[in-house]
């Protein structure tokens, strides 16, 4: 049986060790491929038991349309910390493909130096012409 099904399995009966123990055997980018198989709420549960490094690392490698989902299904405190985690240019690509709602309640939990650095891109984003 393949690791990502076994994974998938251990998420579904509520297996807690048995996911740490498989995330542990996966790279970061068979994590991803994992994912892949999953819903968005089996991906967001397996997310949650990854180390601060690997969680940055399978983040990045996600679609973007795939961040936006795993982002949706994190509690705010997780969102918090994996966007304080981001290049500021990264954290701001992602908030802008936020719903206006979401962004709102991020922003409110960030830093103020991440804050600022958000509000700081959006003002040079809005004020550069593109093209």
């Amino acid at each position: 049986m393949k690791l990502c099904q076994v994974l998938k399995e251990m998420v579904e009966k509520k297996n807690w060790e048995g996911v740490k123990w498989a995330i542990v055997q996966l790279s970061p980018a068979a994590i991803v491929e994992c994912f892949r198989e999953m819903e968005t709420k089996y991906q967001a549960l397996v997310f949650r038991f990854l180390s601060k490094r690997n969680a940055l690392q399978v983040f990045e490698l996600l679609e973007r349309i795939e961040q936006i989902e795993l982002v949706r299904a994190l509690e705010d405190p997780e969102i918090v910390k994996l966007i304080e985690a981001m290049e500021s240019d990264e954290r701001v690509n992602l908030l802008e493909e936020l719903p206006a709602k979401v962004v709102k309640r991020i922003l409110q939990e960030l830093s103020p130096e991440a804050q600022a650095s958000v509000n700081l891109f959006l003002v040079i984003q809005k004020t550069v012409p593109k093209g």
